[in-house]
Order: C-alpha cells, then sequence, then structure tokens
C-alpha cells in the first residue's frame, strides 16, 4: 500500500499546529483528518485551502449541503441487509469515531469538490481570516466526561496482522488497487476488535458489488450539489493546482466517497450490535 505523504499531528508546530486545532474545533473531531495532513507538506497551501473553505463551514452552508449529501447515500443503502456483528469490547469509542469520520468527510467531501471547481488564478487570491479555534463546530463535539480517543496510528506501529487487515479494508469499495489508504481503518485498529468488525461487515456487501456503486452515487451526489448551489471559493493558486490538485481529486472522487457509504454502514451495524 501506498502511504500518501502527511504531516501527522504529533509532528504539528507553530502555525501548522495552530491550524490543526482549528481544524479539529470548527469539524468537532478529535482528529485532523487525512486531506488536511496531506496538505501539510507543504504549510501556506493548507494554509490557503482551510481559509478557502472555512467561512462556509462555520456559516452552516456546507453544513447544509452535507446533511443532504448523507441523506442521498444513507437512502441508497437502508434497504441493504448488512451481515450480523458481535458487539464490541469498546463499542461506545469506536461508535463516538465512527460518527465523526462520517460528519467530517462528509463535509470534507464537499469542501474539496467546491475547491476544485474553482478554476486556478496565476495569483495568490485573498482569503478570509482563520479566525479563532473556539469557532462554532459543525459537528457535534464530544460529550462532556467522555473517554479521549486514541490517535491515528502510523502503518509503521501496526502488527503485520493488523496492516494486512487494514490493506483488505482499504480495497473495499475500489475497482482497482488502492493508491491511498483510508485513516479510518488506520484508526480503528487501536481496538483490537474493531477491524475485524468492520470486515465482518463490509466484506460481504463488497462481494456483491454493492460498495463501490455506493461510491460512484456519493461522488455524483456531491458534484450534483456543488453544482447546484455554488459557494464563493477564492481561485485557487496555479502552485495549489499544480502540487495537489491531482491527489486532491482522488482522495474526493475514490478516498472519501467510498468512505461516505462504509462510514454510514459501520455505524448502522454499531446500532444495531449495541
Amino acid at each position: 500500500m501506498n502511504h500518501l505523504a502527511e504531516l501527522a499531528e504529533r509532528d504539528a508546530v507553530g502555525e501548522v499546529a495552530e491550524l490543526y486545532a482549528d481544524i479539529r474545533a470548527v469539524l468537532g473531531t478529535s482528529f485532523v483528518n487525512l486531506v488536511y495532513r496531506h496538505l501539510a507538506t507543504e504549510p501556506e497551501q493548507l494554509a490557503w485551502a482551510w481559509r478557502a473553505v472555512r467561512p462556509h463551514m462555520v456559516d452552516g452552508a456546507l453544513a447544509a449541503q452535507a446533511t443532504r449529501l448523507g441523506d442521498a447515500v444513507g437512502r441508497q443503502i437502508d434497504a441493504w441487509t448488512l451481515p450480523p456483528a458481535d458487539r464490541l469490547q469498546h463499542h461506545e469509542d469506536v461508535g463516538r469515531l465512527v460518527g465523526m469520520y462520517n460528519q467530517a468527510n462528509t463535509l470534507n467531501l464537499l469542501a474539496m469538490t467546491h475547491l476544485l471547481s474553482v478554476g486556478p488564478s496565476r495569483k495568490t487570491a485573498p482569503t478570509a481570516a482563520a479566525g479563532p479555534a473556539a469557532a462554532r463546530p459543525v459537528a457535534s463535539a464530544p460529550a462532556a466526561g467522555s473517554r479521549a480517543l486514541p490517535g491515528v496510528p502510523a502503518m509503521d506501529a501496526l502488527t503485520d496482522a493488523q496492516r494486512a487487515s487494514v490493506a483488505r479494508l482499504n480495497r473495499l469499495g475500489e475497482d482497482t488497487e488502492p493508491t491511498i489508504i483510508a485513516s479510518l481503518y488506520r484508526h480503528l485498529a487501536a481496538w483490537p476488535d474493531g477491524l475485524s468488525f468492520a470486515e465482518a461487515v463490509l466484506a460481504p456487501l463488497d462481494e456483491r458489488g454493492l460498495l463501490a456503486g455506493a461510491r460512484v452515487a456519493a461522488f455524483a451526489a456531491a458534484r450534483e450539489l456543488v453544482h447546484e448551489e455554488p459557494l464563493p471559493m477564492p481561485p485557487a493558486p496555479a502552485a495549489f493546482v499544480d502540487r495537489f490538485g491531482a491527489t486532491l481529486g482522488q482522495l474526493a472522487g475514490t478516498t472519501i466517497s467510498k468512505m461516505l457509504p462504509i462510514g454510514q454502514l459501520l455505524q448502522a451495524a454499531l446500532s444495531r450490535a449495541s
């Protein structure tokens, strides 16, 4: 499996650490999604991208679109029969984690699709200020007293068995060998039975070809929303498009799009097993 270049949260300092804190606060998550960790390999490009999408995160525009996108994905998978799965040892923690990914992934898919729909500029366009990290989150913050969730483990910190499980899961919903590892699978390795639970739920559905179809439909629904309700975005600097355009297109069109139905399926399976 290829490792997409990223700046881990534990390695972030200075402006990137501040941006990471703001991303977590605005999205209401305990982690920073891969799309931003990848952009952080060039901090000035992360700063530009976040400042371009952030105003639409906090004013409710993206949240409204995300609700509609999540509903569209949910309608497609509602009729599917989920395979049986046992209750997890750390059921509540995994449920919180999956819920965070579902909300953040839906918002991020739309945000990146909006960004990629704007043509490049040959000069850096003015952007809105990032603002304070205490901005109203678009996703639900963890409940007071909730146990802190572990961070995203590095692949080389996993056992051989865990890496093999991550690889199997990461192939689900894709037509060719994946080139980007979905962070949720790495994150699930923090719990001994997290990866096996996901495989039990998802593998039978993938064998029927359902996950690939749902991935394509999720991305099509996101593009339709962006086309119907465009949001004002500054033109992307040419350096941003040249450096990150292709990878962001892959993240949006494949990796994040497949994780929308997958995340909802895992959430449904967790709810049923509770």
